[in-house]
């Protein structure tokens, strides 16, 4: 109200643009709801036993890990209540620090923070209360292993994995998620960060 200028220039505005306004806040509702959907449907696979069975083979195989070494600790949804994209968070313990765990956040959609749509990964260190907190040899790690496409914002990662994945079946996109968070690992462990308990 104290720049009446302003004021009319966006009322304005909105007489002009107010249908596609209405139309556009439609279909981010349903755009948000198909990106949420394509977690929930990789979720479901991952909570078949077979899936991580074969993620925590393959690691163990790579890296010559025991056979009981599990790498992923806890899979789940989140979505936040100031970004409401959803998200398939996978969490895996440092094994030099148990207290610790390296979260990536796999989400698809459009990243603000990065101005790209697809899949994007966020990828912190979640500490034993569950929130992120800063260990600055971990996050230099992290940012390594990301090729110098990334963005820190305060103590997350954000970087761009790839812009394919409409039209994919939810086989193939677990597949997706599946490959990089191996390559995660592997890359982590090639710098002597090692994970899995």
């Amino acid at each position: 109200m104290s720049n009446p200028s302003q004021l009319m220039d966006f009322e304005h505005f909105l007489e002009k643009h107010y249908q596609s306004i209405i139309d556009m806040d439609t279909d981010l509702k349903i755009y948000k709801k198909e990106c949420s959907q394509l977690v929930d449907g990789i979720i479901s696979l991952f909570e078949t036993t077979e899936i991580k069975h074969e993620v925590n083979n393959t690691l163990r195989g790579k890296l010559a890990a025991p056979e009981d070494k599990v790498y992923l600790n806890k899979i789940y949804k989140f979505t936040p209540t100031t970004e409401p994209l959803s998200a398939l968070v996978i969490d895996t313990t440092v094994t030099q620090y148990p207290k610790l765990s390296i979260a990536i956040d796999f989400e698809f959609g459009y990243d603000k923070v990065i101005g790209r749509s697809g899949l994007i990964l966020k990828m912190f260190i979640r500490g034993e209360k569950g929130m992120p907190v800063w260990h600055e040899e971990l996050i230099d790690n992290l940012t390594k292993i990301v090729d110098g496409d990334y963005k820190k914002v305060g103590k997350m990662v954000h970087c761009f994995f790839t812009s394919d994945i409409w039209g994919k079946t939810d086989l193939e996109l677990i597949d997706l998620v599946k490959e990089k968070y191996i390559e995660i690992v592997i890359s982590l462990h090639n710098l002597r960060v090692d994970l899995g308990e």
